[in-house]
């Protein structure tokens, strides 16, 4: 499975691939519009900078 994040500058710039972004991004994007009532959604974040 190939990972999004390709490498990362010393600058802090990050290399990412974006096929995967993309296909991931169209994934969330069928499900929210699947979604009837946004009432019901609940997100987790995995760490502490999401927003």
């Amino acid at each position: 499975r190939e990972q999004p994040i390709y490498k990362s500058k010393s600058d802090g710039i990050y290399i990412i691939y974006m096929k995967s972004t993309w296909v991931k991004l169209l994934l969330a994007a069928h499900a929210t519009v699947a979604i009837e009532n946004l009432a019901d959604v609940s997100i987790l974040l995995s760490r502490n900078n999401g927003q």
